[in-house]
């Protein structure tokens, strides 16, 4: 979903937890962040991390809640960090989660 479509509540909201995971972990931790409202791959989770390209996404959702705000991109900046490295970590082929029901 394009980001113009979402609210100014929620942009801003999107804004200020991706700073604060870029100022907690550094600027590497996320670069693109995308929203989405469904996904046939990843039907039931709050977002996903796309090894590809190094994006990462987040359900709509999240943004009504500020603990999910603030706990998914960082959980998906942790697969980021992981896989690519950068700053302090050198890059993992290990990035998944352990299990599917983890997320």
């Amino acid at each position: 979903m394009a980001l113009r479509s979402l609210t100014t509540a929620q942009r801003t909201a999107l804004d200020d937890g991706i700073q604060l995971v870029r100022q907690a972990i550094g600027a590497f931790a996320l670069d693109r962040v995308r929203v989405y409202s469904a996904s046939e791959q990843v039907p039931c989770s709050h977002g996903f991390y796309s090894p590809l390209s190094g994006d990462v996404a987040a359900h709509a959702d999240i943004l009504l809640n500020r603990f999910r705000l603030l706990g998914t991109p960082l959980h998906e900046a942790a697969h980021r960090v992981t896989h690519r490295g950068s700053g302090r970590w050198l890059p993992s082929r290990d990035y998944a989660d352990r299990c599917r029901g983890f997320e």
